[in-house]
């Protein structure tokens, strides 16, 4: 502004005498100038750079095909501006013919291409992953995007026509469930949604997150499985995430269902599956005579779509998490995980990968500070010693790490009819007893874990003589077979009470079984009711004793386990199984 003012007057009067207050006008005026100069470039940078956005795409970043392209964008700015204030007006303008065209109704899409379940979609508006979209009159959900296109997953029944119509809807999340009384109460994933139009809904894709370190606390309380070989080996804890891992046909789901047919009322069960109604309605039919409220969030593979099988685990996963608010224990079982992993290897682009959302699931439980918890159980038709495709690995190392307790399940004994057919080896590497085992229960797992590791040793030795060809001793055949038999009284076809898993137990390891094979599921089931209805009427304070096992101390444990030995030793010869052959 000095040198400015070195050749000519304040005013732009030459030869006039400068004074102070001239000098001031002249360097607010060249100021001034100075600002409009700036701004009027700026102005022409952001023109510049709009004119590239919109014919690209209008507002690139949430919209798909806004604007036809550089003819648009030369419309939009006919008119020259000469500041950024003129720039935003434009904008402004822009912004309210949208949101007009928006409430009446011109912002619907169009079908531009179908495969399989997912659908190709042209948004003149922006959309969002987890949107809820009518496709067609179908449910659809915005699974990716960009500038040109959105891709959509059918959730609803139907088939939308290349170049219907595509209506945008709110955000699609779990609906608002009334609350229901003890039952089973059966919810198909394409019914449990719905769109919300509220800017704060849940999306169907988030992730539940997990308890704080600060607010976890370790696991002191026992969930009651009522299978024999858990609840002596590894009992589990509330808190836990426990995986049911083994090839298809070993009884995995019907171990899950007696889990949750051992829980008190006040346990709210949350079971994920891909089955037929029917079929879920047969099964879990028995598995409600406990008591507990269970609800099944199910889909069917041979008639709903990809998109409703792959909500499924996510829909379990936010319903257990609201229930977590109402209830101090909720018990969630996610079924035939296998068969979601095919489901999402099957659409192109999931927002979420199935080893992560399960991953995540095994991650959720735990319990709180304010004694409150959630436990989770996994279901994998996964053979961990075979060599898995590469869908299954995925699947398996994603949530394998994530597990407190991996109870894995034997083809072997399934072929045997030995079910649930859990692998009672695999439990002897379990260590100490979890402090949450009452001292009963305690005192039969180191007596079973004595035997058992013994009857292990003697099938190995047993083996490696058959192939080196050597002879096998009388005496080792029949004290093998014997423990074979004694490994299949620990399975049953339904969940039992502490009394009877003590009477089942301790048989197991009192007993000798001189038979040969190991008895059919028949024999096995009428042995085991003859035995408890032996004990239950023949010395109800013993039954009375054993039914509040949890309360006995470690001394009045060993007591009550002589007195319990002793009675099934005097009835040896009243059962077919135990009866030596002469």
């Amino acid at each position: 502004a000095s040198s400015a003012y070195v050749g000519s007057s304040p005013c732009g009067v030459p030869g006039r005498a400068p004074d102070a207050t001239g000098f001031t006008a002249a360097v607010e005026q060249n100021v001034e100038q100075d600002y409009e100069l700036q701004a009027m470039r700026g102005a022409c940078h952001a023109q510049r750079n709009l004119l590239r956005h919109v014919a690209g795409g209008y507002a690139t970043r949430t919209s798909v095909g806004t604007l036809p392209g550089l003819a648009a964008a030369k419309r939009m700015f006919s008119v020259p501006s000469e500041s950024a204030s003129g720039i935003l007006q434009l904008l402004q303008a822009k912004d309210r013919t949208i949101a007009l065209d928006k409430a009446n109704g011109a912002e619907e899409g169009q079908v531009l291409s179908m495969k399989g379940d997912t659908i190709r979609v042209m948004m003149p508006g922006p959309v969002a992953v987890g949107q809820s979209l009518e496709v067609d009159g179908v449910l659809g959900v915005v699974l990716q995007y960009n500038h040109r296109d959105a891709i959509v997953a059918r959730v609803g029944a139907g088939r939308p026509r290349t170049g219907a119509p595509v209506i945008p809807n709110g955000t699609l999340c779990l609906r608002e469930l009334p609350a229901t009384s003890n039952g089973v109460s059966f919810l198909s994933a394409a019914d449990l949604v719905e769109p919300s139009s509220n800017t704060r809904a849940t999306s169907v894709f988030r992730l539940p997150r997990p308890p704080g370190l600060a607010k976890r606390q370790p696991v002191r309380r026992h969930l009651a499985s009522g299978l024999a070989a858990l609840e002596a080996l590894l009992p589990l804890g509330k808190g836990q995430s426990a995986g049911f891992v083994g090839v298809a046909g070993t009884g995995k789901s019907t171990a899950a269902q007696m889990l949750m047919q051992s829980q008190l009322p006040d346990t709210a069960c949350v079971y994920a599956a891909h089955k037929p109604l029917r079929q879920l309605q047969a099964r879990m039919t028995r598995t409600a005579a406990g008591g507990s409220n269970i609800s099944v969030v199910y889909s069917d593979p041979a008639t709903d779509s990809l998109g409703a099988q792959y909500l499924v685990p996510l829909l379990a996963l936010q319903l257990a998490e609201r229930l977590c608010l109402s209830h101090r224990h909720v018990l969630l079982v996610l079924d035939d995980l296998t068969t979601f992993a095919g489901a999402a290897a099957e659409i192109p682009v999931p927002p979420i990968r199935a080893p992560h959302i399960v991953a995540a699931a095994a991650d959720f439980a735990g319990g709180t500070s304010d004694e409150r918890s959630l436990s989770v159980v996994t279901v994998l038709d996964i053979d961990p010693g075979d060599e898995l495709p590469a869908r299954d690995r995925d699947l398996l190392r994603g949530v394998e790490q994530s597990l407190d307790v991996n109870v894995g399940f034997c083809a072997k004994l399934a072929a045997q009819n030995v079910l649930p057919a859990i692998d009672v080896n695999g439990l002897l590497a379990a260590g100490f007893p979890p402090p949450h085992q009452a001292p009963l229960f305690q005192q039969l797992r180191a007596l079973l874990m004595a035997a058992f590791s013994s009857s292990r040793e003697l099938g190995e030795k047993m083996d490696m003589s058959r192939q080196l060809g050597l002879h096998i001793e009388i005496h080792d055949e029949e004290k093998h077979n014997s423990a074979n038999v004694a490994r299949a009284l620990l399975s049953h076809v339904s969940p039992r009470r502490p009394a009877e898993l003590a009477v089942l137990l301790t048989a197991a390891l009192i007993y000798h079984f001189p038979k040969r094979r190991v008895p059919s599921p028949l024999e096995l089931a009428g042995f085991q009711e003859a035995l408890l209805e032996t004990v239950r009427s023949g010395h109800p304070s013993l039954w009375d004793l054993l039914s509040v096992s949890e309360e006995l101390s470690a001394d009045e444990a060993v007591r009550t386990i002589r007195d319990l030995g002793e009675v099934l030793l005097a009835h040896r010869l009243d059962f077919h199984i135990t009866r030596p052959d002469f």
